[in-house]
């Protein structure tokens, strides 16, 4: 009480009660050790014991300059044994309400009389597993409470044995529950330091580890200014093993976490300290390393090791994100993650996500999630993103104004080394290397409403496009080189800077693949040939790319959806009221040796219950610049300047009926060179025979890949079923192979099996007249001419001769030669 000013509490055991211990309105109090050289090792207190719901076992209120050091609250005598028995509800180590100059742990510049594993507490908590988690809670180790000023909680292990390794808190890193090691959690407290002031003094000594507690190591809310976290370790023993928390530091006010000077703050800020005695490392979490959420009010990050240590060479890696900023109620920007000074450079490596921004705001109204600041900082070796910015979109006319990354290091992480998804910041001056995935992979999403409501996240659909968050972030200066799938790749979204985004980069060595590439989500609307859309039936499309190369799926089947407001057509399982299921169609690609290369327009074909064998041409390229029917779906929404959810659409009608090939007959042989071509009757459910095409090959393999015929190719829009071959087109004793495509009214067409005849051989031809020859009777007329003088054949085979001479008394006679002799 008041009359108890300047008292002395040390060397105790102190159980039971409301609170165990309470100090209400003394001032000059020593709680342990008072440092006077004087069996300072002996005034320790052990405290715990049996307290009221909510209460505390050391309880300060409306005290000045009080002073707890070197006491063993919570455990027992050892320094590693929990008190075990029950402990009530909601119940704290420390509680610190309406004081000022109140010092937890270690005195500032007394280590040479006062060693500071004296002064140090130990600060353990019983986990209570009879309580309801999240709703009882299990306490906390040192509560902060309203008005308190000028407080510091340095040297201390809290939630760690006086080993510094023997789990004392009442978390095991599988049942979460409420307990917090420092919470700070009342408005109008001021000059709040956990860890070191940053003075040069003794920085090294004044960090507390903070260590097993169910819901954050250290928890600043709603606390109030000036209050800063350095050269603290959060989530590891002294010897670097994992004495995890559900989460590191949660931030949700305005506090300094790590290194700072006075052109930060110059009320709790020296120009003196290292950046390595002031950086806090915070690692093993369950949850995530740092948050900042409800409440965060122009928090600064500076100089931390969070997932690793100073040398990032050692695994301390978070189960989640290193940081996560989190849009929730009442946040004031900005929100520094680093700066352009070294010393404020953050080295985040090992978690799950490096740093994700995420602004995908749920429960009450909140504005958008705008100026966060992520500069300067290495971001290497987390397990999938290195950043991750989503759902912060807040695109101007002038330009990109969410937020800015600049002049940080991302490189080795397990996928895209920065992944954009419905966000513009500004993206500059940054080294994007050796991530597994892209480098930057840049893409639109939905965007919650901003307000209350019950469901708050649209589809990725049409049906919402309005409040859309469309990516487009200006990104420039930035070098981009050795990232596994490529450079950067835009899907459903572009850059601010895009018709110059080759340039303004420094791009190489992608691993082979492009350093730019963007996509679209499309889909196809079938109409019938009134314009009438297509709800039913199975059809497979295909969409086939101006240069000829598919980079995605170009072609699928599906069956459309049950009514005309949501008929699309594309990959199997295609809904309208999720963009994702589209096709996915390339816009263009810049190679890796900085070739640009279109994909636009496609032709698209169907085939199936209606087809259309032409196809349409169509640009999936952001722009509305094709000609579009007026019934069925829109064939595109603009959002944000944007033309996406683009629709193409497609007339369909039937084909005609298989033809057959008549005559000649299959294999038919001795077929003249001038042959007539019949095939069966045309049959169409829908349409007209407007045209036959009718194709001789030379092979059969030529043949059935229903090209052009190599021999003959016509169409003719009179010789429909029947077709004379002119004159010249074949040769003799060769066989052919043909087939006939008929093409009915709407451009459709069906094309017949190949079947093959032969030609006839050629006879050989006589020509000139054998001259009279006169000879002497009973003499013989030897060589008197030469049949081959007067025969000769088309294919220069060899001719034999026979003679048969109707004459009396004369007798014709030919050698082998075919030299004729009469007698």
């Amino acid at each position: 009480s008041s009359n108890a000013d300047s008292s002395l509490v040390q060397g105790l055991e102190l159980t039971g009660g409301a609170d165990v211990l309470r100090i209400n309105d003394a001032d000059n109090v020593i709680i342990g050790t008072d440092c006077d050289g004087v069996n300072d090792g002996t005034e320790r207190n052990i405290i715990y014991g049996e307290l009221a719901d909510w209460n505390s076992t050391i309880d300060i209120n409306a005290a000045a300059a009080t002073e707890v050091k070197g006491n063993y609250i919570g455990v027992q005598a050892d320094g590693i044994t929990v008190h075990s028995t029950s402990l009530p509800r909601g119940a704290t180590a420390i509680h610190v309400t309406a004081s000022s100059n109140v010092l937890i742990g270690y005195e500032e510049g007394t280590s040479g009389t006062c060693a500071a594993n004296v002064q140090r507490n130990i600060i353990g908590h019983f986990y209570n597993s009879t309580f309801e988690i999240g709703v009882e809670g299990y306490g906390d180790g040192i509560n902060i409470f309203t008005t308190t000023s000028n407080l510091r909680i340095a040297g201390n292990y809290i939630g760690l044995g006086a080993d510094g390794t023997t789990n004392v808190g009442p978390y095991n890193g599988t049942v979460d529950d409420t307990g917090r090691g420092i919470i700070c959690g009342t408005e109008n407290t001021s000059g709040i330091y956990i860890g070191t002031d940053g003075d040069g003094t003794d920085d090294a000594l004044e960090g507390n580890y903070i260590g097993n507690w169910g819901s954050a190591g250290i928890h600043i809310q709603n606390c109030g200014t000036n209050i800063r976290a350095s050269g603290n370790t959060v989530g590891l023993t002294t010897t670097g093993v994992k004495a995890a928390n559900r989460n590191g530091i949660v931030v949700r006010d305005d506090l300094i976490l790590g290194w700072c000077d006075t052109t930060v703050n110059n009320t709790i800020c020296s120009d003196n300290g290292a950046q390595s005695t002031q950086a806090n490392v915070v690692g093993f979490s369950t949850g995530d390393g740092v948050v900042i959420n409800s409440n965060a009010s122009t928090p600064g990050i500076y100089g931390n090791y969070i997932g690793t240590n100073a040398a990032g060479s050692a695994d301390y890696g978070n189960t989640g994100d290193g940081i996560d900023l989190r849009q929730q109620t009442n946040m004031t920007a900005p929100y520094h993650i680093g700066n352009s000074n070294t010393n404020q450079s953050n080295t985040i490596k090992y978690n799950d996500v490096g740093i994700r921004i995420d602004g995908a705001v749920t429960g009450s109204a909140a504005s958008a999630l705008e100026d966060y600041r992520v500069i300067g900082n290495t971001i290497s070796n987390n397990d999938t993103y290195g950043i991750y910015v989503r759902l912060t979109e807040l695109y101007g006319t002038a330009g990109p104004n969410d937020g800015t990354i600049s002049s940080n290091t991302i490189q080795s992480n397990g996928s895209h080394g920065l992944y954009v998804e419905g966000s513009s910041p500004s993206i500059t001056t940054n080294t994007i290397s050796s991530n597994a995935g892209y480098g930057l992979y840049i893409f639109s999403n939905y965007q919650p409403d901003l307000g209350a409501y019950s469901n708050p996240y649209d589809a990725l659909s049409p049906s919402n496009a309005s409040d859309d968050a469309v990516s487009r972030p200006n990104v420039t200066t930035n070098t981009i080189q050795s990232n596994t799938s490529g450079g950067v790749y835009l899907l459903d979204a572009n850059a601010h800077n895009g018709s110059s985004l080759l340039v303004d980069n420094t791009f190489s060595s992608n691993n082979g693949n492009p350093h730019i590439r963007r996509d679209w989500y499309g889909a196809i609307e079938l109409l019938t040939t009134s314009s009438t859309p297509i709800t039913s039936g199975s059809r497979t499309m295909n969409i086939a790319p101006a240069n000829g190369t598919c980079l995605n799926t170009c072609s699928g089947s599906s069956s459309a959806a049950a009514t005309a407001s949501s008929a699309v057509w594309g990959k199997s399982g295609i809904s309208y009221d999720d963009a994702t299921t589209w096709f996915a169609v390339t816009d263009y690609v810049v190679s890796s040796t900085g070739t640009e290369t279109n994909y636009n327009p496609y032709t698209i074909t169907v085939s199936g219950d209606s087809t259309n064998d032409t196809g349409v041409t169509y640009s999936f390229n952001g722009s509305n610049d094709d000609t579009a029917s007026t019934a069925g779906l829109a064939n595109g929404i603009t959002t944000n300047t944007w033309y996406r959810y683009q629709v193409a659409e497609i007339e369909t009608s039937s084909d005609p009926s298989t033809p057959s090939n008549t005559s000649p007959s299959d294999d038919a042989t001795g077929v003249s060179l001038t042959p007539t071509l019949v095939t069966s009757t045309f049959s169409d459910t829908a349409e007209t025979h407007t045209s036959s095409t009718w194709d001789i090959f030379s092979t059969s393999a030529l043949c059935t890949a229903s090209g052009t015929g190599d021999v003959l190719s016509t169409t003719s829009s009179t010789n429909l079923t029947s077709y004379a071959v002119p004159s010249g087109e074949l040769s003799t004793e060769t066989t052919y192979y043909w087939q006939v495509t008929y093409i009915n009214s709407f451009g459709n067409s069906s094309t017949s099996a190949c079947t093959s005849f032969t030609t006839i051989r050629t006879l050989p031809s006589f020509s000139g007249t054998i001259a009279d020859i006169t000879w002497d009777e009973d003499t013989t007329a030897n060589a008197a001419f030469d049949v081959d003088d007067y025969f000769t054949d088309a294919e220069s085979e060899t001719l034999t001769y026979t003679s048969d001479l109707s004459a009396d008394e004369i007798t014709l006679t030919l050698d082998d030669d075919g030299v004729a002799s009469l007698a």
